[in-house]
């Protein structure tokens, strides 16, 4: 209790520093509202019952869900684990228009306090991190949650050294983001040429029911163009919404840029 009203006050007393009005986030008592952060969650709190916001309280997780009821305006603070403090209004309403929220580190209080005491304009700090479009941002932000969450091994594979394994894979809206794992164990550097994704359907046995379907990537976030020698990489490639049959599979398949090294999986 000490530790919550601690953080509370402190979070109150940057609030006052800063002495600009928070932005307002609306839910309902029937719809879940995501809060998705840069950072995992350290603490939260809602000044009324009639909002809860419920996180990952046992692991580290930068996603939070919000509910609330019919009644005043009330508030949430949150903290993250690398010191972020975030305030947000909290206001009740029937029809949602946004279900998601992604909330960077440029909405953190401290942040906006420490830049007015630099002598800069937050305005100037917003225009130099502008994502080159509103769908890029969220892909990229998506991405980053995805990268930062407990893998789930769905495929490993390995050959001369390489080791490729496939840790999630993730619908969301009209994307799937696919979270992968590269080490190079080799005593040689890998320049990745290519890494391609295919559906297949039936079995290559039976020629006349077996199908091959090439899936483009829509946005690689954190793509090595090189896996130097001892080196592991994660990162995260984002494709077109796509559906998986009794009968289908995926596979993965990495070649060498200047080289012969290949490496093939395949999962489900």
């Amino acid at each position: 209790m000490k530790s919550i009203t601690s953080f509370v006050l402190g979070i109150i007393a940057t609030v006052v520093m800063a002495q600009k009005s928070p932005d307002v986030i609306y839910c309902n008592d029937f719809q879940n509202v995501a809060i998705v952060m840069d950072t995992p969650i350290a603490q939260a709190v809602t000044g009324s019952e009639d909002f809860v916001f419920s996180y990952n309280q046992t692991a580290a997780d930068s996603l939070g869900l919000l509910q609330g009821r019919p009644g005043k305006d009330s508030n949430l603070l949150i903290r993250t684990t690398d010191g972020g403090l975030y305030t947000y209004i909290l206001r009740y309403t029937d029809s949602l228009q946004q279900f998601i929220h992604f909330i960077g580190s440029d909405k953190m209080v401290n942040k906006q306090i420490e830049l007015e005491k630099n002598g800069l304009e937050r305005s100037e700090q917003v225009f130099a991190c502008k994502p080159t479009s509103k769908k890029t941002e969220e892909l990229r932000k998506l991405s980053k949650y995805y990268l930062n969450r407990t893998s789930i091994l769905l495929g490993r594979t390995s050959n001369q050294g390489l080791k490729m394994k496939v840790e999630g894979m993730y619908h969301f809206k009209e994307q799937v983001y696919l979270v992968i794992n590269l080490k190079n164990g080799s005593g040689i550097d890998y320049k990745i040429e290519d890494l391609r994704l295919t559906k297949l359907h039936g079995s290559k046995k039976r020629k006349s029911s077996f199908q091959e379907l090439f899936l483009k990537d829509v946005f690689r976030f954190e793509f090595p163009d090189q896996i130097n020698r001892g080196m592991t990489v994660r990162f995260v490639m984002v494709y077109p919404k796509f559906t998986l049959g009794n009968h289908d599979r995926l596979q993965l398949e990495m070649s060498e840029a200047d080289g012969s090294r290949y490496l093939r999986l395949n999962f489900k």
